[in-house]
């Protein structure tokens, strides 16, 4: 017997309603929350036995770490602080093909807990004596 599979039925702005025939799933879309997946590559530099590069291919960006998962935590924040002036692409978890001794994986993303956190402004108190 096959599972069937499921179905968009129908969205909106804030819900979708997803059906396999004989349930039905509704989901509330936050904008606030939302979270975004993208596939990396990870390589081993050949120059330092212990470091890696990691290039996220969605956003044209690299950045490198010192063992497998620094450079997946690097590549998250580097999507983080990509998001602050960039708008970014929908989520894509389609795994690009692997060569030599790459590693393929997916990283997730959720730029608003990111700005949250980093988005620090500093306000400087200036007292005038007015004589």
């Amino acid at each position: 017997m096959q599972r069937p599979s499921w179905r968009l039925k129908r969205h909106g702005d804030k819900h979708a309603v997803w059906t396999n025939e004989h349930l039905e799933r509704h989901l509330t879309i936050s904008v606030k929350n939302r979270e975004y997946i993208y596939p990396v590559i990870i390589t081993p530099k050949a120059s330092e036995p212990h470091a890696f590069t990691v290039k996220i291919l969605d956003i044209d960006g690299m950045t490198e770490g010192n063992s497998v998962s620094d450079p997946l935590d690097m590549a998250i924040v580097f999507v983080g602080a990509y998001s602050f002036n960039n708008e970014l692409p929908p989520s894509n978890t389609n795994l690009p093909d692997r060569k030599n001794n790459q590693i393929i994986s997916l990283i997730q993303v959720h730029p608003d807990k990111y700005k949250r956190k980093h988005d620090n402004k500093v306000i400087k108190n200036i007292y005038i004596k007015i004589i």
